[in-house]
């Protein structure tokens, strides 16, 4: 099976593609909209399966389909957005968080990146930031990402796999959701400072004053065996219903590709 996808510079993008590369067994293109005719992406790969971002998808794109019969297409839709524009024979299909098993899964526990909080700066964060520099006064924080931050616990940048490693040599993550599901993977305990967060069937430690939090840091800390209670529920949850494989099994079914569904869905049965 050849599939080609649009990329689109955000880690949801980033981890259908490494889901999909660890599968796969045809050709995988990766079209950049703003550089390459999507005309031409097709006569090269003739794809079975186009998985295209709603903000990319555009009129042309159906008579394109009815020149490629064969071809099935997925469009990806932001996650509360609602598809108004008229999509054909594609199938709209909604983006989710998830764990990425393949990009930041099995981490390895290194003394260098040990702490017994972490936070990783992906983007600004007033709020975040703002916790996570009181807090990390208060206990040992290590902070990483893209986004710097002005405290001596801002350590600089970490490379995919780095990153899994410091979820694995952590205790604590904090964060709004987006990482909590590959910390979990990695038995670190994801705390969100935010509302109270529930995604579908799993419920996130979640805080938005600072003493409640703190005191729920410290507990938590002078109990390991607590911790390890609480993310090994989550696990739980998360392999059986929460990675990339059951989002990408659950959309090819969708447009009835069976056999690449049941090689996701395998993976995680095998990767338990």
């Amino acid at each position: 099976m050849n599939i080609a996808i649009s990329i689109n510079n955000d880690t949801y993008t980033t981890s259908i593609i490494n889901t999909l590369q660890h599968v796969l067994s045809g050709h995988l293109g990766i079209w950049n909209p703003r550089s390459v005719p999507i005309y031409d992406l097709f006569d090269q790969l003739k794809p079975d399966v186009f998985i295209c971002h709603l903000e990319y998808y555009q009129s042309y794109f159906q008579s394109l389909l009815e020149e490629f019969k064969n071809t099935k297409c997925l469009i990806l839709v932001p996650a509360n957005t609602t598809v108004t524009p008229q999509l054909g024979s594609a199938i709209p299909w909604q983006q989710k968080i998830a764990a990425d098993l393949v990009g930041y899964g099995k981490g390895i526990r290194d003394k260098y990146l040990a702490t017994d909080l972490l936070y990783i700066a992906r983007e600004p964060n007033k709020i975040l930031e703002n916790m996570v520099i009181r807090l990390g006064n208060r206990v040992g924080a290590k902070i990483f990402g893209e986004h710097q931050i002005p405290t001596p616990n801002y350590l600089g940048l970490l490379t995919n796999r780095e990153m899994a490693n410091a979820y694995a040599s952590s205790k604590i993550c904090i964060d709004n959701l987006g990482t909590c599901f590959d910390a979990v993977m990695n038995d670190a305990l994801p705390i969100c400072i935010t509302d109270k967060q529930q995604y579908d069937n799993l419920i996130f430690p979640s805080f938005q004053d600072f003493d409640e939090l703190l005191d729920y840091i410290k507990m938590i800390l002078a109990s390991d065996k607590q911790r390890k209670k609480t993310v090994e529920g989550l696990k739980t949850v998360i392999v059986n219903n929460h990675t990339y494989f059951h989002h990408l099994s659950q959309a090819f079914a969708a447009i009835d590709c069976m056999d690449i569904s049941n090689q996701l869905i395998q993976y995680v049965v095998n990767y338990k």
